[in-house]
């Protein structure tokens, strides 16, 4: 581990409790210099604050930037998030191959979010093969998303035990929305 990301390590619970707390600016101050410096957790964390607008404005395109950079760096985190973007044309002008490109790079990263993207993208599309795959693959990271996600599939084609099972799969991983 570098010293860069050492001392990161030190100043993200103090950054995460302030963020937390609603206390956007405090956290943004700590993070920040880390992001100019080229750590791609950091420049993920302050795309996250640009992307939800906190302590600073709302801003897509800004948080595009910041994912950017860290997906340049391969960091999962911001591959789904720019994916996302780009996939919906999210503050960026809509570019789905490459959406489903970083999309795709994510889930190879064990990123559920990216599997729960592709999963309802190709659901969209009337593509259930894809759409299962990528839910089953999220399901092995225990995305709780991709859960729900196959668990509508099941309802869909009637598998009501099947989808049960996944609906409470999700709700034990915290998942309200499986209620």
């Amino acid at each position: 581990m570098n010293e860069l990301q050492k001392e990161f390590d030190e100043i993200t619970i103090k950054a995460y409790e302030l963020r937390t707390e609603g206390k956007y600016d405090e956290a943004l101050k700590l993070i920040q210099p880390f992001a100019d410096k080229g750590l791609a957790v950091a420049q993920h964390i302050v795309g996250t604050f640009h992307y939800f607008g906190e302590s600073v404005p709302e801003d897509l395109v800004k948080a595009s930037e910041w994912f950017h950079k860290a997906a340049d760096q391969e960091y999962p985190e911001s591959l789904s998030m720019l994916g996302h973007q780009y996939l919906y044309g999210v503050g960026i002008p809509r570019d789905e191959e490459k959406g489903i490109d970083l999309l795709i790079r994510a889930s190879n990263k064990s990123n559920g979010y990216a599997c729960y993207i592709l999963g309802r993208y190709y659901q969209s599309k009337k593509d259930r093969f894809r759409a299962s795959g990528f839910y089953v693959m999220g399901i092995n990271f225990e995305s709780r998303d991709c859960m729900r996600g196959r668990a509508h599939m099941h309802m869909e084609t009637k598998s009501y035990k099947d989808a049960l099972d996944l609906y409470v799969q999700a709700l034990k991983l915290g998942c309200v929305e499986s209620t």
